[in-house]
């Protein structure tokens, strides 16, 4: 990827883990639960989605929800492919 992008894994409540995206990336050691996955590109480097401003003119970050639930399963594996287009 040419652009600085960040993965956040998600549940009803919070944020669970953070971490920059480089071409893949493994997330360790997660409890079984519902989770979402969403990926942003950090335009300003400040590791958080920025929204825009309507006032400045300024777009917010482009930011990619994975479209399904991730159901994260006791010692399982879980390998999802994300197409990120520019």
């Amino acid at each position: 990827l040419n652009k600085k992008m960040i993965v956040e894994l998600f549940n009803d409540k919070n944020v669970v883990k953070k971490c920059e995206l480089i071409d893949s990336v493994e997330i360790k050691y997660i409890n079984p639960g519902d989770y979402y996955l969403r990926v942003f590109h950090d335009a300003d480097n400040n590791y958080h989605w920025t929204p825009g401003n309507i006032a400045k003119s300024q777009f917010g970050e482009l930011i990619y929800t994975y479209p399904d639930p991730i159901k994260i399963k006791a010692n399982w594996d879980i390998e999802l492919l994300i197409g990120l287009e520019d």
